[in-house]
């Protein structure tokens, strides 16, 4: 409100100043038509008789001429002094304005006025601003017009302007029309990329479950490994404990075999000595064997109660063992069982893996393409955007010098009137 004030008051004060100069020269004429006047009453009165006998109709028409100019002249002047009164109306009415401004302003707090100053003074700085910027805007206009008339004479440039020009209007309307499309074209596009947004957000929730399920399958595979080397261990074992059970089987079976025989042979034996002790007829030769053959009944006996005795001793350790071994027999069982559970469960988690690898691929070309789009389609917006601006600052400032134009050409038909009016009234 204040710049509009400001801005108007400027402007009436250039009214007034403009005004006061046309006062001044409409004095300066009117006392240069008295200066004329006056000569013309000495000429005729100088002139004497010619100037009474020139003819009535022509001194007629004369007086006829004049007093049309005169009217005219009296009706501008009035026309002027009408004016000068309105502009000295509405300048008692911008100076009841300022009056009520400055009580405004002085019953402001001090920290509105400082603010009222600053805005003042960076108001005085955006008009010098202004001047010189409107300073470029004339030489600008003066180098278009220089422009133009190189062009006029220049027939290669006019055809280049004038290519330009239809170059420009079809180029506007392929922009009105792609204006008229794109927010069609794009909503689908727009929508596709929210889906396929979805669809990649899902995919990466399913990914960190699988993987949470693969770390999860890591950690339950990894004590299976330790199991594994156990049962390596207890196999390597129990193969050694099936040699031993052989070997022992062996031994026992052979011992078996051994121990019927020399029981027969201890019966015979002693049916044999029976009879020589009765018949008591045995010579020392015949002692002599029988000793031999006691010695071999006594060790073999011992041998037979020896292997009989080791044979009880190892019943329980092969007990013990064969418990053993059904133990690892079940233990590899189940190893075996989860082994096959975990390995399907691996098929499992490697096929789905495949599976929303594939997926995730084909996602991230969906989400390039639509991002590639959406670039290319950014890109356009922002051209047509900066294009849309330039000829809008084109327009305006064809607009502006235009407006400096037609005021030029309203100052230069009244400079030219009244200069016309003061060689009219110089000519009389």
């Amino acid at each position: 409100m204040i710049s509009k004030l400001e801005n108007h008051i400027t402007k009436f004060s250039t009214d007034e100043a403009d005004y006061l100069h046309v006062v001044e020269q409409n004095k300066t004429l009117a006392h240069d038509i008295k200066d004329l006047e006056s000569q013309v009453a000495d000429y005729h009165l100088l002139a004497g008789t010619p100037q009474y006998q020139t003819d009535a109709n022509k001194l007629y028409i004369e007086y006829k001429r004049l007093k049309i100019k005169n009217d005219r002249e009296t009706e501008r002047n009035n026309n002027i002094f009408k004016k000068r009164a309105e502009v000295e109306e509405s300048m008692k009415k911008l100076q009841r304005t300022n009056d009520i401004f400055k009580q405004a302003l002085e019953s402001m707090c001090p920290s509105k006025q400082k603010e009222y100053f600053s805005l003042a003074t960076a108001n005085l700085e955006l008009l010098k601003k202004k001047d010189i910027l409107q300073e470029e805007m004339d030489l600008l206009v003066k180098r278009k017009e220089d422009y133009e008339a190189e062009l006029a004479h220049n027939s290669d440039k006019s055809e280049m302007l004038t290519l330009y020009k239809e170059l420009t209007a079809k180029w506007e309307t392929l922009q009105a029309g792609r204006r008229a499309q794109d927010p069609q074209g794009m909503e689908p596009l727009i929508k596709k990329m929210e889906k396929d947004s979805k669809e990649l957000a899902s995919i990466e929730k399913q990914l960190a479950d699988l993987r949470d399920k693969e770390n999860e399958m890591k950690h339950r595979i990894h004590p299976f490994r330790d199991y594994m080397k156990e049962y390596d261990m207890l196999k390597m074992r129990e193969e050694k404990l099936d040699q031993l059970l052989e070997s022992v089987e062996i031994a026992k079976a052979a011992e078996q075999e051994k121990i019927p025989h020399i029981q027969g042979k201890i019966a015979s034996l002693s049916k044999r000595c029976n009879s020589y002790v009765r018949n008591c007829c045995m010579d020392s030769e015949t002692a002599e064997k029988l000793k031999k053959m006691m010695t071999l009944v006594v060790s073999n006996s011992t041998k037979a109660i020896q292997s009989e005795s080791s044979a009880r001793r190892l019943a329980p350790e092969i007990e013990l063992l064969r418990q053993d071994l059904k133990r690892v027999h079940a233990w590899k069982s189940k190893v075996c069982r989860d082994l096959s559970s975990l390995k399907e469960q691996s098929s499992i988690v490697e096929s789905e893996l495949g599976t929303h690898r594939t997926q995730r691929r084909s996602a991230r070309k969906s989400e390039k393409k639509l991002h590639e789009e959406y670039e290319l389609l950014t890109k356009r917006q922002r051209y047509f955007r900066q294009v849309l601006e330039d000829l809008n600052h084109e327009f305006n400032n064809l607009r502006k010098e235009l407006r400096k134009t037609e005021e030029k050409q309203k100052t230069l038909e009244v400079l030219s009137g009244l200069s016309k009016a003061k060689s009219s009234s110089l000519a009389q």
